[in-house]
């Protein structure tokens, strides 16, 4: 029996005396396959004055009655939970505010564990539970980081006396700040894992509260979650599969909305790395009864700000690399004529998302694994700002896209494990060896934070400080291929660079570091250290270490990129897919019990010409038409795609011609 599919593309609007619910129907009526729900912002706000408030609850009844009548299921944004920072948009709390590391006040933003608040949440949750809305989200203000001016909240006179409480502590807010600056590696650093522990909790309780307040009213309405990401939300502990079982309905049912930033097209490489983070999201939310659909930032929609080109790569690309069930475009600013144009895109491209969704959907992502960790901010390096600890170097690893590389964010997945900056140091050490039996990618700090962590050199190399200003020479080894002498400058070197001279210990040199003098005598003098390398472990696995991180610098010249394609494929013994192409194509793979499903993306401004796919083993090839339909395309250990557009994206369906070739 076929799965129904979970695709949605549901459209999040405001409803106002300019945009009026007939406005958003005019649109919705003209390209209806665009429209699988439709969440209203409610803007609700539990300071908002009574009288504003009952004139705010009127309109959203009416339109969702209107809505209701043309056959729309239809969501309500709780737009302002904790609050979005200090904001002329919103009135001041009328309840304990949030309050930063240093005492900051921020007074449109509510301290999550007041009582008064809670008491109001439910009040207000309750009132609008009554509409019988398919759906409530709360909105991604419902987080401790990012609430200015109170940077990391909340820092306040019940939160500090409830912690100390909890935990056994007598700090003041000045002393406790100034404890969880410090870095106490190699132990652990309790009273930080303490916090972030208080943290999250803080936010699990609130959003109980808020359920259940839904849910004595409506039992079937979903909860639904927003969050800026995983990435983004370290400092909340952001493991959100805690969250399931406070916040599931009647049926078990949670749906989550992971977005944040990409605004505008200036950058569209944003939109690759925003896709990415949503994966990161999704491992930390993923269960049976758990619905993503992502958030595509409109505001509403201006050509001017997005192209309908890059409108549509972004869609694709959070289905095809973040691994969503289906999108929400977030159109909460005044409707204008523009709308249309890209209503009438997604109505064309429907077929096209739904059948990449269903494609996806069950299948577990596999490729190169960037470590992320939940708890990582407990981790971090001192800091003399708590701002400084709000850190995650392993997002930038979705450069490695670029030329080609598969990634993913589940562990299940990993055909091995790339390790950058400190944050290995939050991973446990029986998981750090249990990797190293297996394929490790790391830069020179990493590898620096792993021989810390179980002494000698187990990724075969020593570390000795950070690396001078250098250039890179390719040496005679065979991953090289053919560029045996190759220079790569700059490669590493200068204070805040994050690289690291390196020394063999049993690896074998890929690179050696030489002076970067352009036009000295000394110009390609090696300066004994070493640019990168490859080791095979005692206990039969593989290891590569950069001085610096395997991202950064010169990455897209033909030769990097070949030397990089080449160690990766000999870590992970074979990856799925190799791309060649002279544009930037990524791809993402996944895995089902029978085959697997290529994604790829045309991250460049020009066309891919001729772009030429290897595979590990014989496949039967069939491609996803723009129609939904899956068309047979061929077979056998290569397939050359004779044009991938500009921005554009490309599927395939990879069927295993031998039993033994099966992942």
């Amino acid at each position: 029996m076929e799965r129904a599919s979970q695709y949605r593309c549901i459209q999040r609007v405001i409803v106002s005396t300019q945009t009026t619910a007939e406005k958003i129907l005019e649109n919705a009526r003209k390209n209806p396959a665009a429209w699988d729900g439709i969440c209203i912002s409610t803007f609700a706000n539990i300071s908002e004055p009574s009288q504003d408030a009952e004139m705010r609850f009127c309109r959203i009844r009416d339109s969702m009655r209107a809505f209701q009548a043309e056959g729309h299921r239809v969501q309500l944004g709780m737009s302002f939970t904790l609050g979005h920072g200090d904001s002329p948009l919103y009135p001041e709390a009328t309840v304990p505010p949030m309050v930063g590391p240093k005492g900051e006040i921020c007074r449109q933003s509510i301290c999550p564990r007041s009582e008064e608040a809670a008491r109001e949440f439910r009040k207000l949750f309750r009132r609008y539970a009554s509409l019988q809305p398919e759906c409530i989200w709360i909105d991604d203000d419902f987080r401790m980081y990012s609430h200015a001016p109170a940077a990391c909240g909340c820092f306040c006179d019940a939160c500090m006396d409830r912690f100390n409480r909890t935990y056994g502590h007598s700090y003041t807010r000045e002393n406790l700040v100034a404890e969880l600056l410090e870095d106490h590696f190699p132990r652990e650093n309790q009273i930080r894992l303490e916090w972030l522990d208080f943290n999250h909790k803080g936010l699990l309780a609130l959003a109980g509260e808020m359920a259940r307040a839904v849910h004595q009213v409506s039992p079937k309405v979903i909860m639904g979650m927003m969050t800026a990401g995983a990435q983004f939300n370290v400092y909340d502990q952001p493991d959100y599969r805690d969250f399931l079982p406070v916040m599931a309905n009647q049926d078990g049912e949670v749906w989550f909305r992971p977005g944040a930033f990409f605004y505008e097209d200036a950058v569209p490489f944003e939109a690759v790395r925003k896709a990415f983070a949503l994966s990161v999201t999704n491992q930390h939310c993923v269960s049976k009864n758990v619905r993503t659909y992502s958030e595509i930032v409109m505001c509403p929609y201006v050509k001017r700000g997005k192209a309908l080109k890059i409108v549509r790569f972004e869609a694709l690309a959070h289905i095809g690399l973040g691994g969503v069930n289906g999108v929400t475009f977030e159109s909460i600013k005044e409707m204008i004529d523009e709308m249309d144009a890209y209503l009438c895109m997604i109505q064309e491209n429907a077929p096209y998302l739904r059948a990449l969704a269903d494609a996806v959907a069950d299948r577990t992502q596999i490729g190169l694994y960037p470590w992320f960790s939940a708890k990582q901010w407990a981790y971090a390096n001192a800091g003399s700002s708590m701002e400084d600890l709000h850190r995650d170097s392993s997002g930038l690893a979705v450069e490695l896209l670029r030329i080609g590389v598969p990634l993913t964010a589940n562990p299940q997945g990993a055909l091995g494990i790339i390790l950058a900056g400190s944050n290995v140091k939050s991973m446990p050490r029986d998981q750090l060896k249990a990797w190293l039996r297996k394929g490790v990618y790391a830069d020179g700090e990493a590898a620096e934070w792993v021989n810390r962590m179980l002494g000698g050199a187990p990724m075969g190399v020593e570390i000795s400080g950070p690396a001078p200003s250098t250039c890179e020479k390719f040496g005679d080894h065979w991953l090289n291929g053919e560029h045996a002498g190759f220079l790569r400058c700059p490669f590493a070197g200068g204070a805040g660079t994050g690289a690291r001279a390196m020394r063999l210990a049993g690896a074998a040199a890929l690179s050696e570091a030489v002076n970067g003098a352009i036009g000295s005598a000394a110009y390609q003098k090696p300066v004994g250290s070493v640019g990168s390398a490859v080791y095979e472990t005692p206990e039969g696995g593989r290891t590569a270490v950069m001085a610096v991180a395997p991202w950064a610098l010169d990455i897209v010249s033909f030769a990097k990129s070949d030397q990089i394609l080449n160690v990766l494929n000999w870590l992970c013994r074979g990856m799925p897919v190799r791309i060649s192409s002279d544009c930037r194509v990524g791809q993402s793979v996944w895995r089902g019990e029978k085959d697997m499903v290529l994604f790829l993306l045309n991250m460049d401004f020009d066309p891919a010409k001729h772009v030429r796919l290897q595979f590990a083993s014989p496949m039967r090839l069939e491609r996803l038409e723009r129609d939904g339909v899956w068309s047979d395309v061929g077979s056998g250990l290569e397939y050359t795609i004779p044009e991938l557009r500009d921005f554009d994206c490309a599927v395939f369906r990879m069927t295993p011609l031998t039993r033994e070739s099966t992942c």
